[in-house]
């Protein structure tokens, strides 16, 4: 069973790994018509007014995505399927950054980063989740320029007894 888990994979499909299950953890989300109280009022409402509390690229991406209609539309599952492309993007950076090839256990180590509780909380605002998850990404992105290509963690084959 470990032979299989330590098996190196292109970094393509490393991305599909974890593309798939970072989508089969939020599907749920994305079958379910969930609303928080603000999510509510938008969606009826169609306002915007992320800049007057402090998040000017929610707002930016969010017209970006109904196409500067000056109404805000509920075209949700959009945001949480980008945001789950973003979070499998922050995946293929921590891969590489942290780990000295890429294999399955990798993908299965660095997907637990995005996949947890915390992050579910953001991914469950419906129209501000991919702006929640960008954030993510660039903390990320920010540690892999501070790292200067040291690698973090090296993952030993398991040797089997003959």
């Amino acid at each position: 069973m470990f032979k299989s888990i330590n098996k190196e994979i292109s970094l393509r499909n490393a991305g599909l790994l974890s593309f798939g299950l970072i989508l089969f953890a939020y599907f749920p989300l994305l079958n379910d018509r969930i609303y928080f109280v603000d999510d509510i009022t938008r969606s009826i409402k169609g306002y915007f007014g992320w800049t007057e509390l402090g998040r000017p690229l929610t707002e930016w991406l969010a017209m970006l995505m109904t196409i500067n209609s000056g109404i805000l539309a509920d075209i949700t599952p959009l945001p949480q399927l980008l945001s789950i492309f973003v979070l499998s993007c922050t995946v293929l950076i921590l891969i590489r950054n942290a780990f000295s090839r890429v294999s399955i256990a990798a993908v299965l180590i660095s997907t637990t980063a995005v996949i947890n509780p915390l992050v579910l909380g953001n991914m469950l605002y419906r129209l501000d989740s991919l702006s929640m998850v960008f954030s993510i990404m660039f903390s990320v992105l920010a540690w892999e320029k501070f790292n200067n290509g040291k690698i973090a963690l090296t993952l030993r084959k398991v040797r089997t007894s003959p």
